[in-house]
């Protein structure tokens, strides 16, 4: 049986919020996180060397949290997470939840829910609920992938081979009434994980920066013999991309780039074709034509990290 979890208790999990020149975002995701019942000492603000002011705007909206944490330069979302979390582990911290500024918690018991998931076995590395497009908790963000049904997902499967494994979801109702699925992926915009698993198969790789960093990091953890569970009843909200803009400069960029570096670690020739061909017309649509093959460019270059300065 699950013990009942006490979401004010200091040092069970940390909750990272990641800014970067998004200090009102954040601050409304910080203020979400309050609400919910959380300490204070619990929370982590890192700053990934915002221009913007943020620093000193978010210290002074909340002075009660004492890790407001500031980066001198920009790591990306892999590397400012990593901070992030290495900075738990050091403070002994056996979770960390991880999210992206443009997410609010709005839903009641989440929080523990996260806990309770993580705390169901020793297999289970992450977890996340739904994420959702609305206030009210419709419109679950569905993964392109491990989402898809019929002819659709048999193509997937074909074209992805990282997502080996049990595609028909192994769903459980625990006795606090959480609904789990396992899955093959998570959307890493509000994941939880056991920071002893990261310890053992590594942290978000810094040389993605941003995008793709989450998918390479939950393929490891599942090649390691993990678990990833998504908490069906519960659900948290997404604005999508609110620091970098979701078909922006700055995401097509890295989209383009880091696919190439997925395919070297796991994709088939056959995969990054269909991909790159969706993200060139996903390009042209927005207008993001010039990002695109910069990203080409500098994916045959080698280039790692931060990439062109002027997709920012």
């Amino acid at each position: 049986m699950n013990v009942p979890i006490d979401v004010n208790k200091s040092n069970l999990m940390a909750i990272i919020i990641l800014n970067w020149n998004g200090s009102d975002d954040t601050a409304a995701c910080t203020s979400s996180v309050l609400r919910a019942g959380s300490n204070p000492d619990d929370i982590f603000i890192v700053d990934n060397g915002s221009s913007d002011g943020s620093i000193s705007i978010l210290s002074k909206k909340f002075p009660q949290i004492k890790n407001i944490l500031a980066l001198d330069n920009n790591r990306g979302f892999a590397g400012g997470m990593n901070f992030g979390l290495r900075k738990a582990v050091e403070m002994g911290y056996q979770y960390a939840l991880l999210l992206n500024n443009d997410t609010l918690i709005i839903q009641p018991g989440v929080i523990g829910a996260y806990l309770s998931a993580l705390q169901i076995n020793d297999n289970v590395a992450v977890v996340s609920p739904r994420i959702v497009n609305n206030k009210n908790g419709t419109g679950e963000q569905k993964d392109l992938i491990v989402d898809s049904k019929g002819l659709k997902q048999l193509g997937y499967r074909f074209l992805y081979p990282p997502y080996s494994g049990n595609w028909n979801r192994n769903i459980q109702r625990t006795e606090n009434d959480l609904i789990l699925e396992e899955v093959l992926m998570l959307h890493g915009v509000a994941i939880a994980v056991k920071l002893k698993v990261l310890q053992e198969t590594g942290y978000f790789n810094d040389d993605f920066f941003c995008t793709e960093e989450d998918r390479d990091l939950m393929i490891r953890v599942r090649a390691s013999g993990y678990k990833l569970l998504k908490i069906a009843n519960y659900w948290i909200y997404h604005r999508w991309s609110g620091s970098a803009g979701k078909n922006s400069s700055f995401t097509i960029y890295y989209k383009t780039r880091n696919l190439w570096y997925m395919r070297n670690r796991y994709h088939s020739k056959r995969y990054i074709i269909f991909s790159y061909i969706k993200l060139f017309l996903v390009s042209i649509k927005n207008g993001q034509i010039k990002a695109f093959i910069k990203g080409l460019r500098d994916a045959f270059r080698g280039t790692i990290g931060q990439g062109v300065k002027h997709v920012e």
